[in-house]
């Protein structure tokens, strides 16, 4: 994958490089995730939030949870682990780059 920036709106369908055509997709930017407090837009080392819990929510780090199963996510509080990409939180995140891909 190559990325490339182009001006204006409207994206072409392909563009060739050395004489090789190449379709043309709008960059979607990968969903970013503190492995800290769990909170997107952020990583673990720029994090100021509480240290939680991926599998039970609580402030512990994993290492130190008893929970096997029964998870409890950190932000949602749903019955899944605070990385489920089926988390609400998750599918917003990913939604908005969408947005931010396509309707520059």
């Amino acid at each position: 994958m190559v990325k490339i920036t182009f001006y204006g709106k409207n994206l072409p369908e392909k563009v060739s490089i050395h004489s090789v055509k190449c379709v043309v997709s709008p960059f979607i930017q990968r969903v970013t995730q503190c492995f800290g407090c769990w909170h997107y837009n952020h990583i673990q080392s720029q994090c100021k939030g509480t240290v939680r819990c991926k599998k039970c929510g609580l402030q512990h780090r994993e290492v130190d949870c008893e929970v096997e199963d029964n998870f409890t996510c950190a932000l949602c509080g749903e019955g899944h682990k605070a990385d489920d990409k089926n988390c609400i939180f998750y599918k917003k995140n990913r939604e908005v780059r969408e947005i931010m891909a396509y309707q520059n």
